[in-house]
């Protein structure tokens, strides 16, 4: 899931320097999806359409940004909405991702054949070929002495940092406007 990280300015620092992992990461993302969860259908309505709205921006700007060797990766693209409406996935091989979940914020970690840890199944075996290819893309590969390496062209990245303030506005206005219903009652 592509998320948006709230940080904070301290005083007398110009900019927060934060890793890639925090910019996406929310901070008290548990109690905030218990709390949207336990609102009634109709006020959560409107951030259910914003996270489904944010998928279909995504899944544009990454099948626009896709590298169009066959186009097979391209048919890949999608998004997925999770069941909650509180969580999407967008990118190559995304609509036939099954994200496993306990609780609220853990996720199930299963062992595959070769007995690596793994978090996300994706049982079509072109949607997993298309997803082996979009990573070689997106990071790049070191080369072999028959096969040239391949400069990474992080285009998942790219479409989403190209995205991310309108995110941010749509999702947390959302949230916002859901939260202020909820707490007139």
């Amino acid at each position: 899931a592509w998320r948006v990280y709230l940080g904070r300015r301290r005083k007398g620092c110009g900019a927060v320097m934060a890793s890639r992992s925090q910019k996406r990461g929310f901070a008290g993302v548990t109690k905030l999806r218990k709390t949207l969860r336990r609102l009634d259908p109709e006020t959560k309505k409107n951030v259910a359409t914003a996270i489904e709205q944010t998928g279909i921006a995504l899944a544009r700007g990454v099948r626009a940004r896709t590298p169009r060797d066959t186009g097979a990766m391209i048919a890949e693209v999608g998004y997925k909405v999770s069941r909650d409406k509180l969580t999407v996935v967008a990118g190559v091989g995304a609509e036939n991702a099954s994200i496993q979940k306990i609780g609220f914020g853990e996720v199930v970690v299963k062992r595959n054949k070769s007995g690596a840890k793994t978090k996300v199944t994706i049982r079509d075996e072109n949607a997993r070929w298309q997803l082996y290819k979009a990573l070689w893309h997106e990071f790049g590969t070191k080369g072999t002495d028959k096969v040239p390496p391949q400069s990474a062209s992080h285009f998942h990245q790219k479409a989403f940092d190209a995205e991310e303030q309108q995110i941010k506005r749509k999702v947390q206005g959302a949230v916002s406007r859901a939260l202020t219903v909820a707490a007139s009652g």
